[in-house]
């Protein structure tokens, strides 16, 4: 299992949704911890006795029920300890994914977890062991209501070195259906009818989670006919076609009549990762 990190959070949000890019990076590396690295990128490192972080490279998204995950398809070996990274009594515990060899900025982390092998898969590496990581080991999963174009997109861009170029604007849409993470829902139209641009603000941090909102008023054109309940929104890369981003159902579903103005006030619409 994996959580993002607070950089990743706010990088996807900024490249994604608010035309504001972040590099892909050109190699990725995995990095032990003895500590858990968390959100905030505070985790102790492994250090000491020749350990030096290792590239990692992932294979191609797999889709799951509501999911989309990489693992590593490249087996990974560490340079020999010359001294012990672990006390005897303690563990490599922890994983992350790093931006770079020396510094850089976390991606991902995770807890080594086993059902099969030995301590649950955390060991101690003592003066002379060398830590392998086999292909399948490390799995970043995306869950949640984002679509299928931008979590494969969150992937190439930011795990696997093929840049993706983020919108250059986001527009909102209205559906009568659940577009799901497949884009499959039926968006309304009416003659009037046009998806709206949308900006956000800046990610700040909202129970944990990095959070955009809306910043200025959004309204729809005025309907000549009654449309019925508007259950979903969802965002898209383009006001017409595009890819869809994210989507969600509203709070509460709404009911337009003919004359009924459909606007959503600055602030209402938010996209978080958590």
């Amino acid at each position: 299992m994996s959580n993002a990190s607070n950089w990743l959070e706010e990088a996807v949000l900024n490249h994604f949704f608010r035309n504001t890019p972040t590099a892909s990076p050109a190699q990725i590396f995995l990095a032990l911890y003895r500590t858990n690295p968390t959100d905030s990128d505070s985790g102790l490192e492994v250090s000491g006795g020749a350990y030096a972080r290792q590239q990692i490279t992932f294979a191609a998204p797999v889709a799951g029920a509501g999911t989309m995950t990489v693992s590593n398809n490249n087996s990974i070996t560490f340079p020999k300890a010359t001294a012990d990274w672990t006390a005897s009594n303690e563990t490599v515990g922890y994983w992350g994914i790093r931006t770079a060899a020396l510094g850089g900025n976390l991606l991902a982390y995770g807890e080594f977890r086993s059902d099969t092998a030995p301590n649950g898969g955390k060991y101690a590496v003592l003066t002379g062991d060398r830590y392998n990581v086999e292909p399948g080991v490390i799995s970043v999963i995306l869950s949640g209501r984002a679509g299928q174009w931008l979590q494969n997109a969150i992937f190439s861009h930011f795990f696997r070195n093929a840049p993706v170029t983020g919108p250059s604007q986001i527009f909102l849409a209205l559906f009568r259906t659940d577009p799901t993470m497949q884009d499959i829902g039926v968006e309304i139209a009416y003659p009037e009818y046009i998806r709206q641009l949308v900006t956000f603000t800046a990610p700040v941090d909202s129970a944990g989670a990095s959070v955009i909102r809306n910043t200025v008023l959004i309204r729809f054109p005025i309907p000549s006919t009654n449309i019925g309940t508007v259950p979903f929104f969802g965002l898209r890369d383009a006001q017409t076609g595009g890819n869809l981003l994210v989507f969600s159902p509203w709070s509460i579903a709404r009911e337009i009549s003919a004359g009924m103005e459909f606007s959503v006030d600055p602030g209402l619409l938010e996209v978080g990762i958590d």
